[in-house]
């Protein structure tokens, strides 16, 4: 992740996770508190929602006692 999500570890926390093609709505960006991108490396720039989720879900299980 680019940005440490051990940030997270006292915080109720809501998963957003945006379409390859559009992202996140920008109106949707400015109300969050934290946002944080996965970084990518090789020629790919796109990873599967359900893959993105899994290696956020995971970064966060780390931090938290419960998910």
């Amino acid at each position: 992740m680019s940005k440490q999500m051990s940030l997270l570890t006292h915080k109720k926390v809501v998963l957003i996770l945006g379409s390859e093609v559009t992202g996140v709505e920008e109106e949707l960006l400015s109300l969050s508190d934290e946002i944080f991108s996965i970084e990518m490396y090789g020629e790919k720039r796109s990873l599967n929602v359900a893959i993105a989720f899994s290696i956020a879900a995971y970064e966060l299980s780390k931090n938290h006692a419960t998910l």
